[in-house]
């Protein structure tokens, strides 16, 4: 028995989301395709004599708004585990946070996944993988999803996960944009639903994905709440036209934003004339771009 592991736990951007309805609860049924990517939080999980949860921040790491009580999705994640199914003592958990908040990145629900996984292998009765994804969606839309990781299909409010291979993009380049403030995933919903501009209909990319390669996925890249996040924040609408010149790259937007990403249409990697250009372009908007890599499918199943 493990009484400390190590683990990482990856941002994902969402190459597709579409609105395909809403439940009486308010919560949108949504048709997603994720990537995971090798920008990623990194966390150090330890079973401890004493109980309950602790979470203990690298200060050199730190980042405006997030805390380390109750409220943070690690010590959800380890308390509704350890609910579910104890543990002698306690857990600590020591969270190196890279992944930005409020980027529609997914840093909070993959560093729960992590969490559940972790403890998952440090118990002596696991928990087989449906109940495990069960108290995963428990925590979030997004949660089960990173149990899974790699391209997978994501659909209603995250209970349906079907892995997409072969992945056509593992080990290539994902550039992201990060324009230095967050959006509320809240507020961009509630915006959709008083413009009432979204005409919800179904959507089944599993059907163009029999047999993926770059250019379905390319074809696939879209998002219903581009309109809405522009008019929430104006100034990605502008970063959105400079990125839409590059001839050599699709732009995107990952879930309800800010971060946007650019996928090479051709390549695996970008030229170095290709970033510099990027990196001129980007220049008077005083934003973060990063290139990172798009994670090969994991051998594990997903459910």
């Amino acid at each position: 028995m493990d009484t400390q592991i190590g683990v990482t736990a990856p941002a994902k951007i969402n190459l597709r989301l579409k609105v395909c309805g809403l439940r009486e609860d308010g919560y949108h049924l949504l048709s997603m395709l994720n990537a995971t990517l090798s920008l990623s939080d990194a966390l150090a999980i330890t079973r401890t004599a004493t109980p309950g949860v602790s979470l203990r921040l690298d200060p050199q790491h730190a980042l405006p708004g997030l805390g380390a009580g109750p409220e943070n999705l690690c010590v959800k994640a380890a308390a509704a585990y350890l609910a579910q199914n104890p543990l002698a003592g306690g857990v600590a958990i020591d969270l190196t946070k890279r992944i930005p908040i409020g980027g529609g990145l997914g840093g909070g629900s993959s560093d729960a996944a992590a969490v559940l996984m972790a403890l998952n292998q440090m118990s002596e009765r696991p928990l087989d993988r449906a109940a495990l994804f069960k108290l995963a969606l428990r925590l979030g839309a997004d949660v089960p999803y990173f149990l899974a990781g790699g391209l997978c299909w994501v659909g209603g409010v995250g209970e349906e996960c079907v892995r997409v291979d072969p992945h056509p993009l593992a080990g290539n380049e994902c550039i992201l944009i990060d324009p230095g403030f967050p959006t509320a995933t809240a507020e961009v919903y509630a915006l959709s639903r008083r413009r009432a501009a979204i005409k919800p209909t179904p959507d089944q990319p599993l059907a163009r994905l029999d047999q993926p390669s770059r250019e379905t996925i390319l074809e696939l890249i879209d998002n219903d709440l581009w309109p809405f996040v522009e008019e929430l924040k104006p100034a990605l609408k502008t970063l959105r036209a400079v990125l839409g010149t590059f001839r050599f790259a699709k732009c995107g937007l990952s879930g309800s934003g800010s971060t946007l990403f650019l996928v090479h249409v051709s390549r695996d990697k970008f030229e170095p004339s290709e970033i510099t250009e990027i990196a001129g372009a980007l220049r008077p908007f005083k934003v973060n771009f990063l290139v990172t890599n798009f994670l090969p499918n994991p051998k594990s199943h997903v459910k």
